[in-house]
């Protein structure tokens, strides 16, 4: 009783901390939590006794139980609060120093609503930012844009142009490998030797030019090949697929790539076998 005067009488004279926060005395009498000191949540004096079994007074309950340590739960209130408890073993009481968690929790969620506040800011500022960066380079992108799509057209007009010419052209045009193979025929060519187009393909221009002129021919294309001459033209005889020979007037220019090395000959052939035949 004596210690017990001298709690209630230092009690009596405590203002707790903040708003939420003090010290909480009890003792168990039978299945009852029984409450020793006037709290200070509770305006009308001393809270009602708790069941020693119930959810409520949870930090008082492990006190009582001889336990000590801390922990987060529900009051005698109901509420959720932070808590330091322990034991008094020699006068058999439970002593709770506690505050509510909303408490607790107010300055950091104030200083994460701050935070995030100010990362919202950050956001927009440097979404205005890179709009007002970004627009420019966005314009300029689509120019550049519309510019290329315009050049590709045109490259796809000339292309087309340009297989149109070929294909159609009155003289027979051929592109040729440096070996001699035929890569490229246009129709007229095709006409001119009787070959049809996949047949040729599999030939060489040393396969279906007359031996007597082969010769002549071939050190022409070494001279191109070797950088003499840059382009040569001859009269010369082809042999067509029906064993026929066609007089044709033969000029010859050399493709080079962008090192310089040879890509393919490119030949243009005119038939000249009746102004030939005339002759002899």
């Amino acid at each position: 009783d004596a210690v017990l005067g001298h709690v209630l009488e230092a009690y009596s004279q405590y203002e707790g901390w903040g708003e939420t926060g003090e010290f909480t005395l009890a003792r168990r009498e039978g299945n009852l939590i029984v409450w020793v000191l006037e709290h200070r949540h509770d305006s009308t004096g001393r809270p009602q006794p708790v069941p020693f079994e119930s959810e409520l007074a949870e930090p008082m309950r492990r006190a009582l139980n001889n336990l000590s340590g801390t922990m987060v739960g529900l009051d005698y209130r109901g509420t959720m609060v932070v808590a330091a408890h322990e034991p008094v073993a020699e006068v058999d009481l439970g002593i709770v120093a506690k505050m509510d968690l909303e408490e607790i929790q107010k300055p950091f969620l104030k200083a994460g609503l701050l935070a995030i506040g100010f990362s919202f800011l950050v956001v927009v500022g440097a979404g205005v930012l890179l709009v007002r960066v970004s627009n420019p380079l966005i314009e300029e992108l689509q120019e550049r844009s519309l510019k290329l799509e315009d050049t590709v057209a045109a490259l796809e007009d000339s292309e087309e142009r340009y297989r149109t010419t070929f294909e159609l052209a009155a003289v027979g045009i051929a592109h040729i490998s440096p070996k001699g193979r035929f890569i490229g025929l246009n129709r007229r060519f095709c006409e001119i030797v009787g070959y049809a187009h996949e047949e040729i393909a599999v030939l060489t221009f040393q396969e279906i030019t007359h031996p007597e002129d082969l010769a002549t021919d071939l050190e022409n294309v070494r001279r191109m090949l070797a950088g003499e001459i840059d382009t040569y033209s001859i009269e010369k005889r082809y042999i067509r697929k029906d064993s026929s020979v066609i007089w044709v007037n033969l000029t010859v220019s050399l493709a080079r790539d962008r090192s310089g090395n040879p890509e393919h000959f490119i030949a243009v052939v005119e038939d000249i076998t009746r102004r030939k035949e005339a002759e002899f």
